[in-house]
Formats: structure tokens, sequence, C-alpha cells
């Protein structure tokens, strides 16, 4: 606790300096269609976290840091042994217990992917009606030490509030790739869980 204590207290220019010192490790960016600052990977005191900070106001350049998204993403234990290559993650994936035609992620090497989802009734649209899954395909970075997956330039999007493209509390999901499994963990949850328990059904 007493370490995202510590966090909310940095200052702007401390985490502009973070990121300008660490910019191959943390990747900052600044979404212009949220108004954040967001860091993917900011380390402090050994821990790794996600964060992002709102701009509040742009004549004084004043940002808040948005807690409901710091998310300690120290990839855990679990995940020593899992790959390091970014390539690891190119294939075509589905939660084996539900099958491709249910849910299927598709990793490019063009750094492109493809979701299908069927039959999802938690995935409302915008038109607040029950949307029934979907494809959903962009442009993607995944980088193996943290896990982290940004999912952006969304060129299309047919479900809804599901996908990747709309993570849990806007925290992008964690992916690690272990030979033909992979684990995706949302914010909050586990490394264990089965439910995001992936294989590689094609490459």
């Amino acid at each position: 606790m007493q370490k995202i204590k510590n966090i909310v207290g940095l200052t702007l220019m401390c985490v502009l300096a973070v990121a300008q010192s660490q910019a191959a490790e943390v990747e900052a960016y600044f979404d212009s269609t949220s108004n954040e600052l967001v860091l993917p990977h900011l380390e402090v005191g050994g821990v790794i976290y996600y964060a992002t900070l709102t701009l509040t106001n742009a004549e004084t350049f004043t940002f808040a840091l948005n807690l409901d998204k710091l998310t300690d993403i120290t990839p855990p234990a679990e995940a020593a042994n899992t790959s390091s290559d970014q390539s690891a993650i190119v294939g075509t994936w589905t939660i084996a217990s539900l099958g491709s035609d249910t849910l299927r992620l598709t990793f490019n090497s063009d750094g492109t992917y493809q979701q299908f989802e069927k039959d999802n009734e938690d995935c409302d649209s915008s038109s607040n009606t029950v949307n029934l899954g979907g494809f959903e395909e962009g442009n993607y970075s995944w980088k193996p030490s943290t896990g982290i997956l940004l999912a952006q330039g969304i060129f299309r999007d047919e479900n809804g509030e599901c996908g990747l493209s709309n993570p849990k509390d806007g925290v992008p999901v964690r992916v690690f790739v272990d030979g033909n499994q992979m684990q995706v963990i949302e914010k909050g949850a586990s490394f264990d869980g089965d439910e995001y328990q992936f294989v590689r059904v094609s490459n």
C-alpha cells in the first residue's frame, strides 16, 4: 500500500523524467481521445505498474493519476519460464473447452490481430441492445517481459464492449506464452484461472 501511496505522490515532472529515461522500457504515450498519458510499464522500487494520468488542465499542463487503472503488473512467479520472444504469440488461439468456433484469437506477425467471439450476452453494443459477439480487428503490441498487450488502431469492432479493445477498467490484458499454451490475465484475475488458458490451434 505504501508503494501505491508513493506513486500517488509523484509529480508530473517525475513521471515524465522516468518516461524519458526509460523510454524503451516504458513506451509512454499520450492518448488524445481519452486525454490520458499512458505509462504501460512504469517501474518504481522494483514493482512494475500500468498507470495512466488524465489531463485535467491543458493551460497549466496538469495531470491527475487514475487510481482505478493503477495496476501492479509485475509478472507472477509462474511466468518465469514463459517465452521472451515476441514472435511466440503469433498464431491462432482458442480456449480448448470452448473450441475455435466459439472464441478465437489470431495474432499475425505484421502486428495485426483478429478476435472472434460467438454468443456472448455480456457484450453490450452502443445501441443498448445485446450484441451476440462478433469480429474485432486491429493492431497490437506485446511486451513478453510484463505480458502487457496493447490493442490499438481498431479498424473493425463488432463485439460491443468485449474484446481486447475493451479490457476491464481500461487496463490491457497480460499475455504469457509457454510453447502452445497462452495464459491471459485480466485486471484482478489470477494466473491460474482455467477460463483464461488458451491453446494454439495453428501457427
